[in-house]
């Protein structure tokens, strides 16, 4: 008797229950399907911003697959690629064993040289911008100018 007055209760609560549970998923479908939309167009035009300790993605670039110099083996180089990294200053040396305080912004893009057909690989630093169309090369500079500064 106590049961069969409480099995319609207990049926209408579950009923409820996925009633609720369907609608949260529907949502939460909706929402995840508009952010995989989102973070896709914002891939394709290569604007996403990502972070990872102290290395930010500004923009990933355009893969350039007309021309052989856009790539190697080895190597893909997206034109409009931009990143920016807090790092130690070249040359700066820790001071009677304590830490290295000089800090810099690295700044590192691939440009596309439309005269040469071949990515120029930029590295700005305090405000003074390396480049060569080798990425060590580009990097070679920063190093031997700021060892010198």
């Amino acid at each position: 008797e106590e049961r069969d007055r409480l099995l319609p209760l207990l049926e209408k609560e579950e009923k409820e229950t996925q009633d609720r549970e369907r609608v949260y998923s529907e949502e939460l479908d909706a929402y995840e399907g508009n952010l995989v939309t989102k973070i896709a167009q914002e891939i394709q035009e290569g604007y996403i911003i990502s972070r990872v300790g102290s290395l930010t993605v500004h923009r990933l670039g355009r893969i350039k697959t007309d021309l052989d110099t856009y790539h190697s083996e080895l190597a893909i180089y997206p034109v409009g690629f931009d990143s920016t990294r807090v790092y130690f200053a070249p040359g700066e040396t820790a001071k009677k064993g304590g830490p290295m305080v000089k800090r810099c912004i690295y700044r590192c893009q691939i440009v596309q040289d439309l005269e040469l057909g071949r990515p120029l690989f930029v590295v700005t630093v305090n405000n003074k911008s390396f480049t060569s169309h080798d990425a060590t090369e580009a990097w070679e500079s920063v190093c031997e100018n700021m060892a010198h500064s």
